[in-house]
């Protein structure tokens, strides 16, 4: 897991990545995105982001459903603005 933190003067906003490599015979990669204004709030996305993917991965197997904070990070935190 990778996460990269930093602040856009321009944008006034903490921004930050997530990448995650899986290789169970086939590797897959996941990113997860999101900025926030302040840096507390920004450390806390990423904190939720962390446990949703721990909480993935362990759960994959027993066929879980979808949960709350699944649907928070697919809808809220993930955009395509490369900025």
């Amino acid at each position: 897991m990778k996460i990269n933190l930093w602040y856009s003067k321009s944008m006034g906003q903490w921004r930050w990545t997530l990448t995650e490599e899986f290789r169970n015979g086939v590797t897959k990669i996941e990113q997860h995105a999101g900025q926030q204004p302040m840096l507390r709030d920004a450390m806390n996305d990423v904190a939720n982001t962390v446990e949703y993917l721990l909480g993935k991965t362990d759960n994959s197997s027993k066929g879980i459903a979808c949960t709350d904070v699944e649907m928070y990070h697919s809808q809220e935190h993930r955009y395509s603005d490369p900025q």
